[in-house]
C-alpha cells in the first residue's frame, strides 16, 4: 500500500536515477570491455560513487547515497552491451512486479541518434 506522501519520494527518487543513468549514454558507446569496478574506461570514479556491485563479468551497478537530500543516485554501466535498452529498476516486494524503471534507450539505430531516459513500471512478474 502506498500512501499520498510517498509518491513524491518515490518519484523524486526515480528522476535522481535519471541522472546517474544519462551517463549511461555515453558509456554505452564506447564498447569498451573490462572486468572490474570503477576502470578507468567506465567513467565512474571512487571519488563520486561510494559503491560498485559486479553484476556478472561485463555489467556492473554503481551507487552512493546522497545523504544530505536523503536520495540515492544509481550508475549502470554495460560495457559489451550493443543496442536494444537498459534498465535499473527498485522494486519493493521482494520481485519485479510493481517496480519503477528507469530504462535508458537508443532512439533509432544511427550512430548520431540521441538516447532516451524513461520511467517506466513493471505491471506483472517476467
Amino acid at each position: 500500500n502506498h500512501t499520498s506522501h510517498s509518491l513524491p519520494l518515490i518519484f523524486t527518487v526515480v528522476m535522481r536515477l535519471v541522472v546517474g543513468l544519462a551517463v549511461l549514454a555515453n558509456l554505452f558507446s564506447k564498447g569498451v570491455c573490462e572486468t572490474e569496478c570503477f576502470d578507468v574506461l567506465s567513467g565512474f570514479s571512487r571519488d563520486d560513487w561510494k559503491h560498485c556491485q559486479q553484476i556478472n563479468h561485463d555489467l556492473f551497478m554503481y551507487y552512493s547515497p546522497m545523504e544530505e537530500i536523503e536520495l540515492v543516485k544509481l550508475g549502470l554501466h554495460a560495457p559489451n552491451h550493443s543496442g536494444g535498452w537498459s534498465s535499473l529498476a527498485l522494486g519493493g516486494n521482494g520481485g519485479m512486479k510493481g517496480a519503477s524503471q528507469i530504462v535508458v534507450r537508443k532512439e533509432s539505430d544511427e550512430d548520431n541518434a540521441a538516447w532516451v531516459a524513461e520511467d517506466r513500471y513493471s505491471v506483472d512478474y517476467a
